[in-house]
């Protein structure tokens, strides 16, 4: 079960808001001005590196043994007929008992508590709401009056849990006490980080160049229905058939087998039945693939998407991301703004299990960006590595896919040209690598500058031969020029195996 803190990151205390009767320090989303009871002292006590937990201190002087501290914005909104848990870790100073309390949001009222102990432990308890409320979770140090005391708090968190697991608290000892909380540890919702798009610029659908179709479809650019950019795909049932797809292929270098990804695609039916993502991958027999959700609407688009993991990609040898579509001959569907990132097990595990990473709201944290089409680090090649065609292959198809990326920046890159379909029978020219190097030159210059850790391009002639420092350069020059664009991302993913084979003397041709 994956687990999604409904709380955000504001229980780990970590952050300031604010101070209270000009000292002390409360933690950033909590308050404390009405529950602190006058001379009440809060503190953020560090617990080791970045860490920090929430101490309530009564002292001697206080009216009112009730000393809280609530969360109050936002309020967590808790809905009928579900079931929570709260949770909070406490340290005392061994007499002030400490407990935790759900607040009704709007009236104040109590719905639930813990029972208040001096104990060093998680303090939970669970809850299921009659009707729709927006709940405040209360930390309290309960020390008796006219003495000085602290209850020192940390974790917080509230999960959204099933009936079964809800109806197994406190009456499984597997689901009680330490158990309990060890099964239900602090959590924060999974960061997402700068998109990088590992199609490149293929999936703004903008030229209908580079994409393959099947059998039976047709493929247009439609300029009157689109997300972003200036034109959607449209995609046609072109012959007696129920279905039809275009698909983006050549994509299985920017995978890592051990990572974990989301694609998406924006489909609106024309007058076709259904539109949706769809990946596939040749595994040496045969082409397993994956499905996404079907869009049906006519009036507006939808974002169909799938996440794939490394059960997939370590059996693929190769890939290919689809526009799919169905119904009946001449009926189209259009699609816009396909996108492929990378994300953390975290998000694969709350995809389609928590609402948040459901749907629409899915889409929403996943828009669509241009990508480099890459993003790992570079390989760095000695003098007993081998070049090999499909290293050659992906050091090209990097470069090709800068060009489109500094394009879709605004950058003015001219036409240039790229081999990346050589096969071991291929001999190389230096007639060939010279167009790659006054490629690689090219693109510096449309950039309009020459970045720092560019080196200068190697003129070819016949009495040459590749040295392990020739791929260096090529990689590094193309990872300096993508830095220099100031994009937000950072790397660049520089595919193809290193492996032993056929190296290649440098001809005329």
């Amino acid at each position: 079960m994956a687990l999604y803190n409904l709380l955000g990151t504001s229980g780990n205390f970590n952050v300031q808001g604010g101070t209270y009767n000009g000292s002390g320090a409360y933690a950033l989303g909590w308050n404390g001005l009405s529950g602190l009871r006058n001379t009440s002292i809060p503190t953020l006590e560090n617990v080791g590196g970045d860490n920090y937990a929430q101490r309530i201190t009564g002292t001697a002087a206080d009216t009112n043994n009730q000393r809280f501290m609530q969360r109050p914005q936002p309020t967590t909104l808790l809905f009928a007929g579900k079931y929570y848990i709260y949770l909070v870790d406490v340290v005392t100073d061994g007499i002030s008992p400490a407990n935790i309390l759900i607040i009704n949001g709007a009236g104040n009222a109590e719905l639930a508590k813990t029972t208040s102990s001096p104990d060093n432990k998680t303090h939970y308890i669970k809850y299921t709401p009659a009707q729709d409320e927006a709940a405040q979770m209360r930390i309290t140090n309960w020390g008796a009056l006219g003495t000085s005391c602290w209850a020192q708090f940390d974790n917080a968190r509230v999960y959204e849990i099933d009936q079964a697991t809800y109806n197994k608290i406190d009456v499984d000892p597997a689901y009680s006490g330490a158990n309990l909380a060890a099964m239900f540890p602090y959590t924060e919702p999974p960061v997402i980080g700068p998109l990088n798009n590992l199609l490149g610029t293929r999936g703004n659908f903008e030229t209908i160049s580079g994409l393959a179709t099947g059998a039976s479809a047709a493929i247009a650019l439609d300029s009157t229905t689109k997300t972003q950019g200036n034109n959607s795909l449209k995609l046609s049932i072109a012959t007696s058939s129920s279905s039809a797809n275009a698909f983006i292929g050549g994509i299985f270098n920017v995978f890592d087998k051990t990572k974990f990804y989301l694609l998406l695609v924006d489909v609106k039916c024309g007058t076709g039945s259904a539109g949706w993502a769809y990946f596939d991958y040749f595994n040496g027999s045969g082409y397993p693939s994956k499905t996404g959700n079907k869009i049906t609407s006519t009036t507006g688009y939808g974002t169909s998407y799938l996440k794939l993991s490394p059960t997939e990609l370590s059996v693929a040898q190769s890939a290919a991301c689809h526009c799919f579509m169905s119904g009946t001959t001449g009926q189209y569907v259009n699609f816009d703004a396909m996108r492929l990132y990378e994300i953390s097990k975290d998000l694969y595990d709350l995809i389609d299990a928590h609402p948040d990473y459901t749907g629409e709201n899915l889409a929403a944290l996943f828009p669509y960006r241009n990508g480099s089409g890459y993003v790992p680090a570079p390989k760095t090649w000695t003098s007993s590595d081998r070049l090999n065609a499909a290293d050659m292959n992906a050091i090209e198809q990097n470069a090709a896919n800068l060009a489109n990326y500094l394009n879709s920046l605004s950058y003015t890159i001219p036409a240039l040209s790229f081999t990346t379909n050589r096969t071991t029978t291929t001999v190389e020219t230096f007639a060939s690598l010279n167009r790659f190097e006054a490629a690689l030159v090219s693109i510096r210059d449309g950039l309009g500058m020459t970045p720092e850790g560019f080196r200068p391009r190697r003129t070819w002639d016949i009495t040459q031969r590749i040295s392990f420092d020739d791929p260096n350069r090529w990689q590094t020059d193309i990872q300096a020029l993508f830095d220099a664009a100031a994009s937000v991302e950072k790397g660049f993913i520089y595919s193809g195996t290193i492996s032993a084979g056929q190296t290649w003397a440098i001809r005329a041709g």
